[in-house]
């Protein structure tokens, strides 16, 4: 990976992305909470109706009994083939799920983008202004959004070092996508661009908010584990999904730092704002 560039100025500390971001978080609640409320209730209650507890039941039965038949000491009575084919089926479908949960919530996330940017030039934007400056950029989001995810399931299933390195190195693609009119593989070449020389940043503040943000949603979901009682998992998911939000608004900050530091070395195309 390439050294940064000589000429940067020092980088925004870790503690300070988050002070911005909370501040940026506590002052823009009420349009936060609205943007995330707008996406995933429905979505949340789409992703409950169509949970693997729901559709492939008899393949989630077939699977502990078989793991039942292993603990007991009775492997020559399981059926190997009915263990693999439900397990494929659920493994499958659990893909699925994902990356349709992060095409759908890529609504939320780009709309939070467009509300951070504005917040961090010093303007004030409504809920209804994030939503009409990021939907009409939702398909090439969407799009950018199944290729890094594809592309990412298939580098961590094959090939765990490179799943990693791409991950982070694509860590600002919807950030692209929004702000910088790219989709697809070029909305990855441009967070690989950004990225590249600072990969061991971007990983190490990754890491720091992937673990935050896995502790607070482990609390959240023991605290509110309702069982399947649809109405509160809902509720609970929701919850999670406005306090996760921070993370969009940590990530689009140091986004904002890094892309800063770029302007000095090469022209940052921004897209123009109403």
């Amino acid at each position: 990976m390439e050294q940064p560039l000589e000429s940067e100025q020092p980088s925004l500390p870790l503690g300070d992305v988050f002070s911005r971001s909370w501040g940026i978080f506590t002052q823009n609640f009420t349009t936060i909470l609205i943007i995330v409320l707008i996406v995933h209730i429905p979505l949340n209650a789409i992703l409950w109706a169509a949970s693997a507890n729901h559709v492939l039941s008899g393949q989630q039965d077939t699977v502990t009994r078989q793991l039942d038949l292993i603990d007991s000491k009775q492997a020559d009575q399981v059926d190997t083939g009915a263990l693999a084919s439900a397990g494929a089926e659920m493994f499958g479908y659990g893909i699925g799920v994902t990356i349709f949960s992060d095409m759908a919530g890529a609504v939320a996330v780009m709309a939070l983008i467009v509300m951070v940017m504005d917040r961090l030039e010093g303007r004030e934007t409504s809920y209804r202004q994030a939503f009409s400056r990021s939907l009409p950029r939702w398909p090439a989001g969407a799009l950018t959004v199944l290729l890094s995810g594809v592309a990412v399931i298939v580098l961590y299933a094959f090939f765990i070092i490179p799943g990693v390195i791409f991950d982070i190195f694509w860590t600002f693609a919807l950030q692209a996508v929004v702000l910088q009119g790219k989709a697809g593989p070029g909305a990855l070449a441009e967070s690989y661009r950004l990225v590249r020389g600072r990969w061991w940043r971007v990983f190490l503040y990754s890491l720091v908010f992937g673990i935050s943000a896995s502790v607070i949603s482990s609390i959240l979901t023991s605290v509110g584990n309702f069982g399947d009682n649809a109405l509160a998992v809902i509720v609970v998911t929701t919850v999670i999904s406005v306090v996760l939000a921070y993370f969009t608004i940590a990530y689009t900050v140091l986004y904002s730092d890094l892309a800063k530091r770029e302007e000095k070395h090469g022209p940052q195309m921004l897209l123009q704002t109403d």
